[in-house]
Formats: structure tokens, C-alpha cells, sequence
């Protein structure tokens, strides 16, 4: 049970990122492919801010019992 944990825990933290990866790294390798059969509407790539709420729930979000322990301590002292 503790190696399941710590594989968990170590891989969950990266999940988002790894999500973001693998949706860019699957357009990358359809664009040109659909670009063959079908004219493609061309785009402009729009960049947002990330809201200080949802930085705040991010914060939150569950990091592993470790982590989490230690941030709760570290509240709680300071």
C-alpha cells in the first residue's frame, strides 16, 4: 500500500500538466493530416491570466497526505 501511495503521490501533482502535453502534442500530430483533406480554419492563439480564486483552489487541491500534513502544520504555526 505505501508503494501505491508514493507512486500517487508522486505522479498526481503533474497531472494537469501532463493532460495539457499530451492535448497539444495529439493537435500537433493531426493538424497536418487533416490539413490533406480538409481546409482548415486559420486561428490566433489567445493567452488568459489565472484568477487569484483559482490559484487559491490549486493551492488547496490534494497534494498527498505528507504534503498536505506539512501545510497544515505550517498554518497552524504561523
Amino acid at each position: 500500500m505505501a508503494m501505491l501511495y508514493h507512486g500517487y503521490e508522486e505522479t498526481y501533482p503533474y497531472m494537469r500538466m501532463y493532460a495539457y502535453r499530451s492535448k497539444a502534442r495529439f493537435n500537433s500530430e493531426n493538424f497536418p493530416v487533416l490539413q490533406m483533406f480538409l481546409r482548415q480554419k486559420t486561428f490566433k492563439t489567445v493567452c488568459f491570466a489565472i484568477d487569484k480564486n483559482q490559484v487559491v483552489e490549486i493551492d488547496e487541491e490534494y497534494e498527498g497526505v505528507v504534503r498536505m500534513g506539512q501545510k497544515w502544520a505550517i498554518k497552524r504555526e504561523g
